[in-house]
Parts: structure tokens; sequence; C-alpha cells
């Protein structure tokens, strides 16, 4: 039996459309586990393995139990530490503190070493002194233009670069010349970090959110529009960026899956 171009097209065309509407409506919900692994450069840190859960986006109880579920994912992977790559909320009603605040202590009862920083929604929402304090009381360390050392692994953070008061100047210490891991949360940033660490972790692009199949993301946020998603490598470093776990504005993903990251570092 031959088929008419025509009839190609539509049928084409019906499984893109059928495809679309699949993920329109369950693609949000589809946790995909990524896989790392990467020999670093300026590394003589041994076999690391880490867990990067970044843009959680908690406005709505489903969103809770999705990372309720992104947690238990990358805990599963039998991580040595859990890194956070900001924009835990965009609106700070107490009913979603609640939900952050569930979620932070779900990550502290795994009693493995935590750190994070904050992103630009987490600034942009009214209050917005609230989201680092949930983090005080669940005693879950916020990098802002700092850091924190792991069995002689420097973890630093810079402050968010497009509401908060980022100061990678702090860099530029011998200190963390080597086996340092670095949270950023806009990755088109990467310039204003020097030159020492091994590996950049970012966020924020939410890899389009909603793209066309194949992942093709059809709008990137400003701060992420060089940096889509995955592994690149620039002037003598690598940097990630994540997926990440929420959504903002349409709630929904499509060809575009939300995403726990496990990192293999050596």
């Amino acid at each position: 039996m031959r088929f008419s171009r025509r009839q190609l097209l539509f049928a084409f065309s019906a499984v893109v459309l059928g495809a679309g509407t699949r993920e329109f409506l369950f693609g949000k919900e589809e946790l995909r586990l990524e896989r790392v692994k990467l020999q670093l450069p300026r590394w003589s840190a041994g076999k690391v393995r880490v867990a990067f859960l970044t843009d959680w986006h908690l406005n709505e109880p489903p969103d809770r139990r999705r990372m309720t579920r992104a947690i238990e994912l990358a805990v599963a992977e039998k991580p040595d530490l859990i890194l956070l790559g900001g924009d835990y909320m965009s609106a700070t009603q107490d009913w979603r503190l609640r939900m952050l605040a569930q979620n932070l202590r779900e990550l502290k009862e795994t009693r493995l070493p935590v750190a994070g920083v904050l992103g630009n929604h987490d600034y942009a929402a009214i209050h917005s002194e609230r989201v680092p304090e949930a983090f005080t009381a669940a005693q879950v360390p916020l990098l802002r233009n700092g850091a924190v050392e792991f069995d002689g692994l420097q973890i630093v953070g810079v402050d968010d670069c497009l509401r908060g008061t980022p100061e990678p100047g702090f860099l530029l210490n011998n200190r963390y010349e080597k086996n340092t891991i670095c949270l950023l949360h806009e990755p088109d940033f990467l310039p204003t970090i020097p030159a020492g660490p091994s590996l950049v972790l970012s966020g924020h692009s939410h890899g389009g959110q909603i793209c066309l199949p194949g992942g093709l993301p059809i709008r990137l946020p400003e701060g992420a529009r060089d940096y889509p998603g995955g592994v690149y490598e620039r002037e003598g470093r690598y940097i990630y960026v994540s997926r990440g776990i929420g959504m903002t504005g349409l709630r929904a993903r499509m060809f575009c899956p939300p995403e726990v990251t496990i990192l293999d570092l050596s």
C-alpha cells in the first residue's frame, strides 16, 4: 500500500500532536535521573558523588510532593552530599513556607551534608527574607558569597546575580584553587567567576521548560540563554546546568522533563 504525501504529513502531525498533548498533561511529573560522570581539573578529593536539586518552585501542593519524590530518588543513589541551586518558591504565604519547611526537614533527615544558594525568584517574592529564615530554622546552610567545607571539599556559593548581591571576588583565595564546587544560580554569569572552582553547578534555565520535540527550547530566561542545559567545558573548568524540578509561568513541561542530577566526580 502506498501513501500520498498529504496522508504521511497528516499522520506525522497527528503523532506530534498526540505526543505534545501527553507531554503537556503529564511531562511535569516524569522526574528523570540524569547521571553525569566528570573527571575534573584541579581535583584531588578522590571519587565524590553529588546530588544536585534545583528550581523547586514550591507554589502548589503537587510541587511539594514532587520534591519529596526528588529527594527520595536522590538519596537512593547514595550521594556523599546534596547541593541546592536556588528558586525554592515564588511566593511566601504561610502555607507555602510550610511546604518548604517539610522538604527541608526531609533533607535534614537524610543525615547527608546539604548546602545551597538562593535564586532570583527567592528574592522576588514578597517578604523574601522568609526564605532564608526557613533555611536557618532547618539548619541548612545558604551560601550567599560564602563557603562551607565537607571533608576537604570546598562548596562555595555566589549570591543570585539578577536580584541578589553577588560578590564573586571572595573566590580569589588560594583556598578555592582545587577541590572546589561553585553554586551559581544563573549560568550566563559564569565569566564573572574566578578560575579556581573545578565545577560550577547552575539551574535557572528549566531547560526551556516548554520545548519542541528533542528538547529544543522555545524560549530561555535572561541569565540562561548561553547555557540551556547539560555539561559545558569553558576555560579549563566544567559547568553543569540542570533543567530543575519545578515550573514557572505555565504549569507544564513539554519535551523537557524535570531532573534530579547525580554527578560522579573524580
